[in-house]
């Protein structure tokens, strides 16, 4: 699971599914339009991911997401 954040603030989410090497850079486009914020950056994180041997790994600390502006993708 991917996660679009602003100033640590998680605007939106999406999930992807397949099998993937250690390492290896995953290119993909999503259909998420950020909000305007030309002083800031937005950044693409990896927020979860369930590895194919069952265990699993989780972003610590998560950001927070804020209703009015957070968009969930599946």
């Amino acid at each position: 699971m991917f996660g679009l954040v602003i100033v640590d603030v998680l605007i939106a989410e999406v999930r992807d599914q397949g099998s993937f090497a250690p390492s290896a850079e995953i290119k993909r486009r999503y259909g998420i339009h950020p909000p305007a914020t030309p002083q800031v950056k937005p950044q693409c994180v990896t927020l979860h991911i369930d590895y194919a041997d069952g265990t699993s790994w989780t972003l610590k600390p998560m950001p927070t997401s804020v209703n009015g502006m957070y968009v969930k993708h599946h």
